[in-house]
């Protein structure tokens, strides 16, 4: 909870992010504690049976499935910058299936609509963000968006399409920028946007999108091009052999994809359709794809490691698959420690050992977060209001109760 509270603090996001508490079997069992009755649990209209999801049932959720594993693959922003430790705003945009969406749509100098005509075999791809720091005014965010094509000449040709349509739209204000080893990348600058680079680079069937935001050179209005165009190179240094080195799926073959192996989608509470404060898309990820979604992955990192977190799921709200009961019940325990602006709630009626933080700092909004486990899983849920989060939390434990 540490890590997550301070990245919602320093955002003043009006949204708290919840952990879980657990139990389980054998030697490496979680403490004892009551026996809970199902059936007494306030879940409010929310869902409390889990599901099963097989095969895709569309070629648009095959290729959300794909762009999963691409996630999994792909360095984190830490690994490309080590001073790239904490997690963008828009953490949960992180898989597309369009170029109209925003995942696109937030970083081209231009209209995403202009590309339409443009771009053909386009798959799926997958955005990895984060940024130097906690306050966005202080930090520099590193964005990659791994786009992925039918051919090697679907993704060349959408090279050549993007920087077509920004160079345009920019006009006069386009800088090119040339990125030392990497002749083949179309880089640029604006002069309007002090500290912003981007770069268009294609790598086998994948076009590598960089967008780089600097906000101190902005707000100094002080452009250090060849720290820019540095950066940049440094993301294709590690992004490229990571992409060449990525099997995709064969097109014909996406809807055999498995969408969710781990069983974790199924257990998972899903709270994306009823709150409109929470967008993205859901997903699935390994570990490693884990840390691309959580909001300070250098943390996470630790934690995950000692927990042994194998699995991460997220629907709106977090699940996190560990060793054990025990290792379940020690991630909670860090995540749901009380803080300078986060102080202890109720939990749950007939759920005592769920626990519950709410914010107290000098945002105007108030989030909460709830946490629980069952067996060897790690829920998380945030709501605005405490009993919003009592009922969602005990949702998903009765999910998490009734899986087999």
């Amino acid at each position: 909870m540490v890590n997550r509270r301070r990245g919602l603090c320093a955002a003043l996001l009006a949204a708290v992010v919840a952990v879980t508490a657990g139990c389980g079997t054998g030697d490496s069992a979680a403490p004892a504690r009551p026996e809970v009755d199902l059936a007494a649990l306030d879940v409010g209209n929310l869902p409390t049976e889990p599901k099963t999801y097989t095969k895709p049932t569309s070629l648009d959720m095959a290729r959300i499935v794909e762009a999963m594993r691409l996630g999994d693959h792909l360095p984190l922003p830490m690994e490309i910058d080590p001073e790239v430790t904490h997690s963008a705003m828009n953490a949960p945009v992180r898989m597309f299936t369009s170029m109209g969406g925003t995942a696109i749509g937030m970083r081209l100098y231009a209209p995403a609509s202009a590309l339409d005509p443009l771009i053909r075999g386009f798959v799926t791809g997958f955005v990895t963000a984060g940024r130097s720091e906690v306050k966005p005014e202080l930090s520099y965010e590193l964005d990659n968006l791994a786009l992925l094509f039918e051919s090697e000449q679907d993704a060349a040709s959408a090279a050549d399409a993007f920087t077509e349509v920004e160079r345009s739209a920019l006009g006069p204000e386009t800088e090119i920028q040339p990125i030392a080893g990497f002749p083949e990348a179309r880089a640029h600058t604006d002069r309007s946007r002090p500290g912003s680079i981007h770069s268009f680079y294609a790598v086998g069937k994948f076009l590598l999108f960089t967008h780089i935001d600097d906000n101190v050179m902005r707000e100094l209005q002080a452009n250090d091009a060849d720290k820019l165009r540095a950066r940049v190179a440094r993301s294709i240094e590690k992004m490229k052999p990571a992409l060449e080195s990525y099997v995709p799926t064969p097109v014909d073959k996406l809807m055999e994809l498995d969408v969710d192996p781990t069983g974790m989608l199924g257990r998972t509470l899903n709270t994306l359709a009823i709150d409109q404060n929470q967008f993205g898309i859901p997903g699935v990820f390994d570990r490693h794809g884990g840390l691309q979604i959580g909001m300070d992955p250098g943390l996470d990192a630790e934690s995950f490691e000692r927990a042994g977190v194998d699995a991460v799921a997220w629907v709106g709200n977090f699940l996190y698959r560990t060793r054990d009961a025990a290792a379940a019940e020690q991630l909670l325990t860090e995540r749901a420690e009380p803080s300078r602006f986060f102080r202890r709630a109720a939990p749950p009626a007939n759920l005592p050992f769920a626990q519950c933080l709410e914010y107290i700092g000098a945002a105007s909004a108030v989030g909460v977060y709830c946490g629980v486990t069952f067996g060897r899983y790690t829920a998380e849920v945030t709501a605005r209001q405490l009993l919003d989060a009592q009922q969602r939390i005990a949702a998903q434990y009765a999910i998490l109760a009734k899986t087999n």
